[in-house]
């Protein structure tokens, strides 16, 4: 199952946007794996956003451009479950091979999805 996200979760994230973040969000969407549902967003991170600490944005701005960030959040229970997916972006990386390294990483990601087994304690 594949739809848009609910309008909380779209709004969510753009008030982390405008928090200071120069992070962009892209697009935001549900999506059924491992039988539960996640609702998930899209986010292109700078190398330079002010959220990252100062010595690790300088590292990170020597190498890359930034990243994509996914953003997966479900529940168990009554607890919630977020994980984190980035996905760095080199300096002078094509147009093609992004698109391929993102392809690839979220083909990664959803096999990890769907093999994760939670346990609420």
């Amino acid at each position: 199952m594949k739809g848009s996200a609910p309008g909380g979760l779209v709004q969510a994230a753009r008030r982390f946007t405008a928090g200071g973040s120069s992070a962009q969000l892209r697009t935001a969407g549900q999506v059924d794996a491992a039988g539960r549902i996640w609702l998930w967003y899209d986010m292109w991170v700078p190398a330079d956003d002010p959220d990252f600490p100062p010595d690790a944005a300088s590292r990170l701005e020597k190498v890359f451009d930034g990243a994509t960030m996914w953003s997966f959040m479900a529940t168990v229970g009554q607890s919630g479950i977020t994980l984190n997916c980035y996905v760095m972006q080199p300096h002078g990386a094509s147009e093609g091979d992004v698109r391929e390294e993102r392809q690839q990483a979220g083909a990664q990601f959803r096999v990890m999805i769907e093999r994760m087994t939670i346990e609420v304690r």
